[in-house]
């Protein structure tokens, strides 16, 4: 399994990590060291199934792109709220 531990590099999150690798899960740690610390998790770095970035959910790190997201979602949502009000019952 795949697993995303936003808070990573403080005292929980690291712990977690360490567990979910000895199990055989891949970690992705975010964290932007605000109260956490990369000594918290230096050992981990270069450990199979581990990476990391430092920033925030809210600066993006990870390369998503939310406004391509939010159209493609816009534009399966509008597909759908067109194809049900162009099937209109038959009038009697």
């Amino acid at each position: 399994m795949k697993v995303l531990i936003t808070g990573g590099a403080g005292f929980i999150g690291s712990h977690l990590a360490e567990r979910l690798l000895a199990r055989g899960d891949g970690v992705l740690v975010l964290d932007d060291l605000s109260t956490g610390s990369m000594s918290n998790i230096e050992h981990l770095v270069g450990m199979p199934g581990f990476t990391y970035r430092i920033g925030s959910a809210l600066e993006n790190p990870l390369g998503t792109k939310p406004k391509n997201a939010m159209r493609s979602t816009n534009a399966s949502s509008d597909s759908r709220d067109s194809s049900s009000t162009s099937e209109k019952p038959d009038s009697p």
